[in-house]
C-alpha cells in the first residue's frame, strides 16, 4: 500500500503543477477526468487502509476510546469523505466521458427532468402570451 500512497502523492503533485500553469479554460477542458480518477483512487486507498487498520487493532478498533479510537473514527467516516462531490460511480462516469473512453457519457437522469420542465415552461409562456393578447 505504500506504493499506492506514493503514487497518489505524485499524482497530486502533477495535477497541482498543471493547475498552476494552465489557464482556467484549459483546466476545465483537460483536467476534470484526471481529478475525478484521483478522487476515486484516493478514496479507495483510504478505505483499504482503514479496513486493514481495523484488522490490526481487532476489537479495539471498534471502540471510541483507547488505542482504537482513531481507527474507529476513520473507518466510520471514510464513506462520508468519499461521497461529497460525487460518488465513485459518478466520478468514473465523468472521467470516462472527459477522457473519451466512451463515445458518449451515460446521460444523467436529471437532464431528462430538466428538459421536460423547460418544455413545460415554454408551453406556459406560449399559452400565457396568447391569453395576454385577448
Amino acid at each position: 500500500m505504500g506504493r499506492q500512497c506514493e503514487a497518489l502523492q505524485a499524482w497530486i503533485d502533477y495535477l497541482t503543477f498543471q493547475l498552476t500553469t494552465m489557464t482556467k479554460e484549459e483546466q476545465n477542458k483537460k483536467l476534470g477526468g484526471y481529478i475525478a480518477l484521483l478522487k476515486v483512487s484516493a478514496t479507495k486507498t483510504v478505505e483499504y487502509c482503514a479496513r486493514e487498520a481495523l484488522q490490526v487493532f481487532g476489537g479495539a478498533g471498534y471502540t471510541r476510546t483507547g488505542q482504537g479510537e482513531k481507527v474507529e473514527r476513520v473507518y466510520r467516516e471514510v464513506k462520508a469523505w468519499a461521497i461529497p462531490g460525487g460518488s465513485e460511480e459518478i466520478m468514473l462516469n465523468l472521467a470516462a466521458g472527459s477522457l473519451r473512453f466512451v463515445k458518449r457519457p451515460t446521460p444523467d437522469p436529471r437532464d431528462a427532468t430538466i428538459k421536460k420542465l423547460k418544455e413545460e415552461l415554454e408551453g406556459l409562456k406560449k399559452s400565457g402570451a396568447g391569453q395576454a393578447r385577448l
